[in-house]
């Protein structure tokens, strides 16, 4: 684990905040906070990845910035079967990552993840709702949106701890001063 890795984790981070903001399947049609937020994710999602030495952990990054680009597309297409898609995505994603860190008994980065996974998943439940049952379904996406975002600033705060606790280790071990 590196800094850069730990800035991709609060550029993710922030990008769910504003997201949240204006989720995908709010009423308003620019959209602006979902994509600019979802552009933000998917930056995020791949520098953790490009900085990870953990394969799991890349490839959960990897399919995080896949869902979030899915999202993107579909937003600027207006096409709601991409945005209800590219969260089921994240959520694959989101849910790989989950895996690992309790395999690996991490439950901070477990609780964000699963936080994460929640909040995809009642995304595209609400754009699901929207789609077929012609219902506004806006505060359940800005529900999903909200834990979706606590969940990110959770798995941010858990890269940050682990790289300050490897970096305390580094000094200790060869007797460094910072």
């Amino acid at each position: 684990m590196n800094h850069i890795a730990v800035m991709g984790g609060w550029i993710q981070a922030s990008g769910t905040v504003i997201n949240a903001i204006e989720p995908a399947f709010s009423e308003t049609n620019s959209k602006v906070f979902a994509k600019a937020g979802n552009m933000l994710q998917a930056i995020g999602n791949a520098i953790i990845s490009e900085n990870s030495s953990i394969i799991v952990n890349k490839i959960a990054n990897e399919v995080q910035s896949t869902g979030n680009l899915v999202v993107v597309v579909g937003l600027y297409q207006k096409n709601i079967t991409l945005e209800i898609q590219g969260n089921l995505i994240q959520a694959v994603g989101a849910g790989v990552g989950f895996t690992h860190a309790v395999r690996e008994n991490k439950l901070v980065e477990a609780i964000g993840d699963l936080l994460q996974i929640i909040g995809n998943s009642l995304q595209s439940i609400s754009g699901i709702i929207e789609k077929e049952e012609k219902v506004d379904a806006s505060l359940l996406d800005y529900t999903g949106a909200w834990i979706q975002a606590g969940g990110a600033i959770i798995s941010a705060i858990h890269l940050t701890i682990e790289n300050e606790t490897h970096k305390n280790y580094y000094y200790e071990a060869y007797n460094l001063v910072y």
